[in-house]
């Protein structure tokens, strides 16, 4: 899949242009997707100057979740996301973190996954993360520009003290 195609298909809504006149100076921020048993969920956000967000998710017709907060766990501001540096299209960056998953760490079997494109300080990334059989996490950040594995971390999904 082509999120460069995906985002620009919504843009060239009648539904997303409407919302768009009333909110000129947001900008997107973000694109999540959601995978499990072979279901999709997906969302593209885009970010308002006042720190919420609205989200659209695309499809037939398209599903608008109006200003939502941000969840972060310390304050940091959201990067507006540029579609021409995401040269990497999502099937490559999961076809590199399932090569990793498997090379890596093969007794991690994914049940469910995560996937947010995003603009980092350092770069635009797709942040994988898997939920594991074995109740952990394993998160892949992927260079949207050039595919490259920026850094990886698995994590027990609890840890008990």
């Amino acid at each position: 899949m082509d999120l460069r195609k995906t985002i620009e298909d919504l843009e060239n809504r009648k539904e997303f242009k409407e919302w768009k006149k009333d909110n000129a100076s947001s900008y997107l921020a973000h694109v999540f997707m959601m995978v499990k048993k072979g279901e999709e969920l997906m969302e593209i956000g885009y970010y308002h100057e006042d720190g919420t967000i609205t989200t659209f998710a695309p499809g037939e017709s398209i599903a608008i979740n109006h200003h939502k907060e941000i969840f972060q766990k310390e304050k940091k501001e959201v990067r507006k996301l540029d579609r021409s540096r995401i040269k990497l299209t999502l099937d490559k960056s999961l076809e590199i973190a399932g090569k990793l998953q498997k090379d890596k760490y093969p007794a991690e079997m994914p049940m469910s996954k995560m996937i947010v494109l995003q603009a980092m300080e350092a770069a635009h990334v797709y942040n994988i993360t898997y939920l594991t059989c074995n109740f952990k996490t394993l998160n892949i950040k992927i260079n949207a520009e050039n595919g490259e594995i920026m850094q990886e971390n698995l994590a027990p999904l609890i840890q008990f003290s």
